[in-house]
C-alpha cells in the first residue's frame, strides 16, 4: 500500500473508526447516511452522527439545520469530522461541547515478531473464515463477555454490523480446550490496517496471549502490504497496554462536538 501524509492517514483513521463503525451499526436500524444542509449525517430518532460537511460557514449550517428540527426535540448531535474544526468554529454558541476524544495510535513500521510472541502451551488460535462457521458466534460471544453486553439490543446490532463487515474483518479466536478465551479483529478499510477490536479473559491474561495475536495480525497486514496501523484504546488502561505493544506514534484525537437533546441556542 502506498504511504499516506499524516494529514491523510488521521482523516483515514477516524473514518474507519467512527465512520465505518456507525454506519454499520445503523444497518440494523434500516439507517443510511444522507445529506442536509451541507451535513453528511446518520439521523436516528434519537440522535444525529455528523460524519462529514462541505460548508465553508459551519456555523451557519448548523443554524439552519437545528432550525429544521423541533426545537422542543431536538435529538442528541455529536460530530464526527475526519478534519479537525478551527478553534473559532462557532459551535460552542449552539450549545456543543468539544471533546478531544480517544488518541489515534500507529505502529509503524511493521515487522515480523511471530518467533518473539509465540502462543502458549494448550491454547488453540484460529481465523474465522465464514459467518457460517461455529466459530463466528463464538467471536460475537467472547466480546459481549468482555465488555458486559447485555443479551440482547446492542449485541444484536453488532451482530449485523460485523456481518456487514466481514468481507474487510481478519478476525483471530484464541481457545482453551473447546473454550474461547481471547479475539483479535483487524479491519483494511479506507486504504489503513485498523485494529478494531481485542480483548482475553482475565483468567488468560498476562501470559503474552494478546501479543501472540497481534503477532499474527502484523503478519497478516505485512502480506498484504501495509507498513502501517492504526489503533485506539477505549479507556487508560488500554492506552497503556496499546502503547507497550508498539503503539507508539500519536497520529491525532478522535475530537468530537457534541450537543445534548433539546440543547438552547445562544443568541
Amino acid at each position: 500500500m502506498p504511504s499516506m501524509t499524516h494529514k491523510a492517514l488521521h482523516a483515514a483513521s477516524v473514518q474507519a473508526m467512527l465512520w465505518d463503525e456507525a454506519i454499520s451499526m445503523a444497518v440494523a436500524q434500516a439507517v443510511e447516511p444522507t445529506k442536509s444542509h451541507s451535513f453528511y449525517q446518520l439521523a436516528k430518532p434519537a440522535s444525529i452522527l455528523l460524519l462529514d460537511h462541505d460548508s465553508d460557514n459551519i456555523a451557519e449550517s448548523m443554524r439552519h439545520l437545528l432550525a429544521s428540527l423541533d426545537a422542543s426535540q431536538t435529538p442528541a448531535i455529536e460530530t464526527m469530522f475526519p478534519t479537525p474544526l478551527p478553534a473559532d468554529a462557532g459551535l460552542k454558541a449552539f450549545g456543543f461541547v468539544r471533546s478531544a476524544g480517544q488518541t489515534i495510535r500507529a505502529m509503524a513500521p511493521l515487522r515480523d515478531t511471530t518467533e518473539e510472541s509465540p502462543c502458549q502451551p494448550g491454547l488453540r488460535v484460529c481465523r474465522v473464515l465464514s459467518l457460517d462457521d461455529a466459530e463466528w458466534a463464538d467471536r460475537l460471544r467472547i466480546e459481549a463477555i468482555l465488555f458486559g453486553y447485555p443479551p440482547t439490543g446492542y449485541v444484536d446490532r453488532l451482530r449485523v454490523a460485523l456481518a456487514q463487515m466481514f468481507s474487510r474483518d481478519v478476525h483471530w479466536l484464541a481457545y482453551d480446550d473447546n473454550a474461547v478465551v481471547g479475539y483479535m479483529t483487524l479491519r483494511y478499510t479506507r486504504g489503513v490496517a485498523y485494529l478494531q477490536g481485542a480483548g482475553v479473559l482475565a483468567t488468560h491474561r498476562r501470559r503474552g496471549l494478546t501479543r501472540h495475536l497481534l503477532s499474527l495480525a502484523i503478519l497478516d497486514a505485512m502480506d498484504k502490504k501495509y507498513t502501517t496501523m492504526v489503533t485506539t484504546g477505549c479507556d487508560a488502561p488500554a492506552e497503556a497496554t496499546w502503547t507497550a505493544l508498539g503503539f507508539t506514534q500519536v497520529v491525532g484525537t478522535l475530537e468530537s462536538y457534541s450537543r445534548p437533546p433539546s440543547a438552547s441556542v445562544s443568541a
